[in-house]
């Protein structure tokens, strides 16, 4: 999770923040992230939504309603 200083930049400007972004990225060393994999969401799937914002609309929801992992599995034991 990036900081809230990053979050506040983002209100000032996108660009602003993306100047902060390698230090946000580099302040997470040391910690072990999650990551989640879904389902695949199909092309035809895709292709109901006639608008970016709807299908972005669409793909939030589908990330919101995964379950979260049960444990972390480090990325060498793969």
């Amino acid at each position: 999770m990036n900081s809230a200083f990053f979050y506040f930049l983002g209100l000032i400007n996108w660009r602003v923040r993306l100047l902060r972004l390698p230090s946000e990225v580099f302040n997470k060393r040391g910690s072990q992230q999650r990551i989640g994999i879904g389902e695949i969401i199909s092309v035809d799937e895709q292709s109901r939504f006639t608008d970016a914002s709807s299908l972005g609309e669409y793909l939030r929801k589908k990330v919101y309603e995964m379950p979260m992992p049960e444990k972390f599995v480090h990325g060498n034991l793969i």
